[in-house]
């Protein structure tokens, strides 16, 4: 590139096809493939380099057969990676691009053509479906200087993609990023799914829906495969379990490992590239850093095979590096390219050495990422074996990080960290693992020494010990390095494996100030992160040589041939991390799972195989178990991997992943996610032609007239789409507590990145997010305390697990339900006024049936004017303050990313309104004590002006997702009939969920009926004769409920609700908790029965309470403080016989009530400093008692 700002362009999209109708010569012919977008072209054909250079450059790359360098180099430029999907004829085949009349067809549902195929059952490869991508080689981003930003531009159908820490999977894509500050995902439309495993803190994440109805996924354990291509070949999956009586280890969650593969069988030829590493190779300006890597083939070519192996090039047009080769003819270093060539039956490794070019232009502003590249010759028939010319294979490039020189005179400054390939992690107690990593200096001058100083900065305090905490120039030796030692800090916590990243901070050490490099940019250093392994709770320590396991399927009788056995086996290291308790043991069973390693698209060869199967050995065979004791537990263990020579033909292009525990600690960098579509996602640009081409060139695509391209998804309304976030922190372990504080649109804390400054847009924590319908969290058996401080107006779940739980609600603006599940969890409601005002929808509490004490407490002691009416049942609290906004109320604007608006939101009548919006319909359903039989549910459903319509009877154990699919299948019996032409695919309707192992749901009418006043009715008479009893509630049945607020719970041991100073009036109607009603200094009402629904007016004065007791199913406390107070309690409607026991009776006395049955709660009634001079009055029912 120039010194201007400049634009790179890989692969053209074009209207038409590229023939001599439209203007090109018979003579310079351009491939292209028909996709859903027009006829794409190629791209590249060999790997290719692109440096940016000065300026702020735009790369955009539509196509790369082979693999991408992109440098940007000086300047803040843009990066834009796109995924494309071919376009099928009509009878289902790939057709060879020709013209013909347009047939976009997207407004008749019969026109739809489905691109998926669909999958077999059980042994097949996948249990999901894929576009045809076109499947690109590797691009390699390096942002260089400045503030750079890298997006990936997904298509119109459903995208998978999968982010890791300097990497981007899926779509078709493999991207590998170094020096960006903004990453971006723009899955466009389509229901996408995003993964997000790693993030690194050097760069903001930001993941935008588009059109469709998106599901945004955070650090799973598991992740389904995408297709993309494997630069090391395809994938074995090696899984590990834990099984001991140490409770110290059960549960314990062990990360996978992937075993890449390089086939040897079928119609293709492969070659494996061996490199030692799976870091960068670190090399200097002055010389040091000369290395070695071996290339071989995987199969004896039946001609010769020819690699072209090809030095980076600098601005000056000399290689970076020369290389060297023992088999060619010039051996000294004198080359910047080497071929190798591999004679028939030929497969002995060949090795190439690589060192600095003394040659090259020097550096002149910092360190630069290089990358060596390699592929098979196809040209000139210099590769004569076609099984290798035909290769669906990018051969592995080599990474290089170059410095500059210590004398470097020419402007160049960096201060680079090298940390060993495996990572830097480190242990607690006895096993004592410490690490290290370096820290380079450049120029190793006098005045850069002076200047300089790095400060290390840690995300979480007191967790790891450095040897230096600030590096100074005089902390560097003569060749200006220095090493930093880590080590675990000690303490008597049990936190199980967590994080830490070292933020290097460099500025000038007598101003404080950034130091600024020739191109005016900051000098930054790249940041680490130490994971911790604990020695108060057990842990596993899995170490994989160079960081990554590589094999190859080599026959029997070609690994003499290769030699070194290490070239096509490898192996990992397993130990603990401290001993079994008691004598126990700890065994760890290891499995090869079997996985696929093609899909059946239209792209795929035939005869492939798509079926799940074992890809590695692990100690020969297809699983082996390790046994730890307390004498051997500290033993490393070596685990052998070997490739299955199995004789099957394999591919590329499908990947893989082992599992992972389940830590949000591992987002270190901050999050933003948007179901809306991103600004980054620009437009394609018409393609560069020829003057003739232009002028015969279409003004829209022209599609093939045996083609037929679906444009429905176009037409979606994303205002009624369901976008969903789920995170996922499930494998924290120990006592000590996870926090996290929720905002309205924001999620912080659990060991995420916090505080990271990115460019010049400030600092960033957590994740955050806009226009969003649902957020789920899952997390773990270890302790959580969670504050809510406020919510959009999204749907909320919190999935608690095991341990103690604390969860604050202080603002809800959206629904949130806390299903509690093990342990003794608590729950308090109240806003730092010590009110519940702020609860302006409905939330929902289930503590789960597992034996343990979880407690509710509203506190609403705070309250001085708005609740004087406070009602109880055994499922719902309702006071006044607790309820949705009314619609005309609601602001009329809503937030962009710049905005400070956290809560606006449009109204439900406008056309254009953006999500996420409050859902209004939402009803609650209690099965309560159902043993068998069956409901149904019944809908009126005014948008399509239907009354009374239900569905078929639904089994008393119904799951949450069965309800939810009737209901949706009876609100949208066709699923195509949605968007601005009723022809697009529909999304959800309604969302279910119930309240933990109870026999209570929730549902939340939302996407296509988002506020469209759905009512919900429902027949239980199918229950009646399965312990099933209807709760009666004035004459009518309160077993299903429409609720937008207040408080519903369920499996809670304890309900505390205080109530404010003024005259309150509390409706108990039923108790299925210990439940305590505290009042303050005035005069209260209570009424106890199942009719009780008074309010002030009527309190005084009511003579006759109606109703029965027969839900006071756990004991009621009514605490009243100083004041002249009033109960009621009402038995008059049971048809039950009160009194303990076969002959018992009920005792009344000055403060109780109590032996009401064998299967109810007692009342107790107190008035601390006041009296109950306005009566206690208890009716009975006209039977005995």
């Amino acid at each position: 590139g120039s010194d201007n700002n400049d634009e790179f362009f890989i692969g053209q999209m074009f209207y038409s096809e590229r023939n001599e109708t439209y203007g090109v010569a018979i003579t310079d012919p351009i491939d292209t493939t028909l996709t859903t977008k027009g006829y794409l072209s190629d791209g590249c054909s060999h790997p290719i380099t692109i440096n940016g250079g000065p300026g702020n450059d735009y790369f955009d790359v539509l196509r790369n057969k082979f693999s991408v360098d992109l440098n940007g180099e000086s300047g803040d430029d843009s990066f834009v990676v796109r995924s494309f999907v071919a376009a099928i004829a009509d009878d289902g085949t790939l057709i060879d691009p020709e013209l013909g009349n347009a047939t976009i067809k997207g407004g008749d549902n019969d026109d739809y053509f489905e691109i998926n195929q669909p999958t077999e059952e059980d042994e097949v490869a996948m249990s999901f479906d894929n576009p045809n991508y076109l499947v690109n080689s590797l691009v390699d981003v390096d942002g260089g200087t400045g503030t750079d930003r890298l997006t990936t531009v997904g298509t119109e159908f459903g995208d998978r993609y999968v982010i890791q820490d300097g990497k981007i999977f899926g779509g078709g894509l493999i991207i590998k990023y170094a020096n960006i500050a903004y990453l971006d995902v723009a899955s466009l439309e389509g229901d996408d799914e995003l993964v997000v495993l790693s993030t690194n803190p050097d760069a903001l994440v930001s993941l935008y829906g588009g059109l469709g109805s998106d599901t945004f996924i955070f650090t799973p354990q598991s992740v389904k495969p995408v297709i993309s291509k494997n630069l090391r070949g395809h994938r074995g999956i090696i899984e590990h379990k834990i099984m001991s009586d140490d409770p110290t280890y059960a549960g314990l969650i062990v990360r996978g490992v992937q075993a890449d593969v390089l086939d040897n069988d079928g119609d293709f030829g492969y070659v494996s590239v061996v490199d030692q590493t799976n870091g960068f190779h670190l090399m200097e300006e002055d010389g040091f850093g000369e290395f070695d890597f071996w290339i071989f083939p995987t199969r004896r070519p039946d001609a010769t095979v020819t690699v072209n192996v090809v030095s980076p090039a600098a601005r000056d047009k000399n290689g970076y590096v020369l290389l060297q080769c023992e088999t060619c003819a010039d051996r000294d270093f004198s080359d910047q390219a080497v071929i190798l060539e591999f004679a028939k039956d030929d497969m002995a490794p060949k090795k190439v050495t690589v060192k600095h070019n003394p040659n090259v232009l020097k550096l002149n502003i910092t360190d630069v990422n290089l990358l060596l590249k390699m592929l098979v010759d196809v040209d000139g028939g210099k590769t004569g074996d076609e099984r290798f010319n035909r290769t669906e294979q990018t051969l592995l490039p080599v990474d290089i990080k170059l410095i500059p020189g210590k004398d470097n005179e020419d402007g160049a400054m960096a201060v680079t960290i090298d940390e060993r390939p495996s990572g830097t992690f480190v242990a607690e107690g006895p096993l004592s693992l410490t690490s290290s990593y370096d820290v380079y200096l450049r120029p190793c001058s006098t005045d850069m020494r002076n200047a300089v100083q790095v400060t290390m900065v840690e995300s979480v305090e007191g967790q790891i010990a450095l040897s230096k905490t600030t590096l100074f120039g005089e902390d560097f030796d003569s060749d200006c390095k220095a090493t930093v030692q880590v080590q675990a800090v000690e303490d008597e916590f049990a936190e199980g494996d967590h994080f830490v990243t070292i933020q290097h901070v460099v500025t000038n050490r007598s101003s404080n100030e950034s130091i600024i490099l020739a191109d005016n940019s900051t000098l930054l250093a790249s940041n680490l992160l130490v994971t911790i392994y604990d020695d108060d709770i057990g842990g596993v320590i899995i170490e994989e040589t160079n960081g990554i396991t590589a094999t190859a399927e080599l026959n029997d009788a070609d690994k003499p041939l290769v030699a070194d056995t290490s070239f096509y086996e490898d192996e990992y290291s397993i130990r603990l991390t401290r001993p079994p308790k008691n004598g126990t043991t700890v065994e760890i069973d290891i499995d090869s799972i079997r996985v696929a390693t093609d899909l059946d698209t239209l792209f795929t060869p035939d005869g492939r195989d798509f079926t799940l199967r074992r890809q590695v050995y692990v100690n020969g065979e297809n699983g082996t178990t390790l046994v730890f004791t307390p004498e051997n537990w500290n033993d490393t263990v070596t685990v052998k991997v070997t490739a299955i020579n199995d004789g099957i033909e394999e591919g590329v292009d499908l990947m893989n992943f082992a599992s992972q525990p389940s830590y949000l600690g591992l987002l270190q960098g901050p999050v933003f996610i948007s179901g809306a579509d991103s600004p980054f996602a620009y437009p394609l640009t018409n393609p560069v032609m020829l003057p003739i081409e232009f002028a015969l060139y279409p003004v829209e695509f022209l599609v093939p007239s045996d083609v037929t391209i679906d444009t429905t998804m176009y037409l979606v309304d994303e205002a009624k789409q369901v976008d969903t976030i789920i995170l996922n922190n499930l494998n924290v372990r120990g006592t000590n507590a996870s926090i996290g504080t929720l905002f309205a649109e924001e999620f912080v804390g659990m060991n995420m990145a916090s505080a990271i400054s990115i460019g010049e847009a400030g600092t960033f924590s957590g994740i955050s997010y806009r226009e969003v319908e649902v957020l789920i969290f899952n997390l773990g058996d270890g302790s959580d305390e969670l504050t809510v401080e406020d919510t959009s107006e999204a749907v909320h779940v919190m999935n608690l697990a095991g341990e103690d739980d604390e969860v604050t609600v202080k603002s809800i603006s959206g629904p949130l339900l806390v299903n509690g599940n093990g342990g003794s969890d608590n729950v308090l409601v109240s806003s730092d006024d010590a009110t519940v005002e702020l609860v302006d929808a409905l939330l929902l509490f289930d503590g789960g049936s597992d034996g343990k004490d979880d407690k509710l407490v509203l506190d609403n002691s705070g309250d001085s004017s708005l609740d004087d009416v406070l009602n109880v049942t055994r499922l719902i609290v309702e006071m006044p303050s607790m309820e949705a906004p009314q619609l005309d109320l609601l602001d009329d604007t809503f937030p962009t990313p710049d905005s400070n608006v956290s809560n606006a939101t449009i109204p439900t009548n406008s056309s254009d309104r953006a999500s996420p919006v409050l859902p209004r319909d939402s009803y609650l359903i209690s099965l309560r004590d159902a043993t068998g039989g069956t409901f149904v549910l019944s809908l009126d459903d005014p948008l399509s002006d239907r009354t009374d319509i239900a569905t078929d009877p639904l089994p008393f154990n119904a799951t949450a997702g069965m309800i939810e699919l009737a209901l949706d299948e009876l609100l949208i019996p066709d699923a195509r009939s949605c968007g601005s032409n009723q022809t697009s695919a529909c999304s959800a309707a309604c969302k279910v969920w119930q309240l933990g192992d109870s026999g209570s749901f929730v549902v939340f009418f939302v996407g296509q009926r988002l506020n469209a006043g759905v009512s919900l009715s429902y027949d239980t008479s199918g229950l009646n004769s399965f312990g099933f009893t209807p709760e009666i509630f004035q004459n009518r049945t309160n077993d299903i409920l429409g609720k937008n607020s207040d408080v519903a719970y369920t499996n809670v041991d304890f309900l505390t609700i205080r109530m404010g100073e003024q005259e309150v009036v509390s409706n108990i109607r039923g108790t299925s908790a210990v439940t305590h009603v505290i009042t303050q200094e005035e005069d209260d009402k209570f009424f106890v029965g199942s009719d009780a629904y008074e309010i002030n007016e009527t309190a005084a004065s009511i003579d006759v309470l109606y109703g029965m007791l027969d839900y006071i199913e756990q004991d009621l406390h009514l605490v009243a403080q100083g004041g002249r107070h009033r109960l009621l309690m009402s038995d008059r409607f049971s048809s039950i016989s009160k009194g303990a026991g076969t002959a018992g009776y009920v005792e009344l006395t000055r403060s109780s009530l109590e032996k009401l049955a064998d299967n109810l709660g007692n009342i107790y009634f107190t008035a601390e400093g006041g009296n109950w001079f306005d009566g206690v009055n208890l009716w009975l029912r006209p039977f005995s008692v």
